[in-house]
């Protein structure tokens, strides 16, 4: 079943105004970590629904700034060690 060719926007414009939300992103073909915010990411998946494009990066976390710096810090050694796994086998 296809559906309508119809653009998929929110729009949030209308909502009080605070402290924009962040988002941590995790690429396992990459082994990375990105940080953008929330209505950054919302827009990019807006559009891979459009064009029928996957996405890799998986979201971990959303909160203010400083609360996914910390998540994604925490997360740092994990990909780090993966990495290195990663190399030793290529050896």
């Amino acid at each position: 079943m296809a559906f309508p060719d119809r653009t998929v926007s929110v729009d949030f414009s209308d909502q009080p105004h605070r402290e924009e939300t962040w988002v941590l992103l995790w690429s396992q073909s990459q082994n990375a970590l990105h940080i953008e915010p929330l209505s950054r990411m919302l827009h990019a998946n807006q559009q891979a629904l459009q064009q029928n494009r996957r996405s890799d990066y998986v979201l971990i976390c959303l909160g203010e700034r400083d609360q996914v710096d910390r998540a994604a810090a925490n997360c740092r050694h994990t990909l780090h060690e993966r990495e290195a796994d990663r190399r030793r086998r290529e050896l």
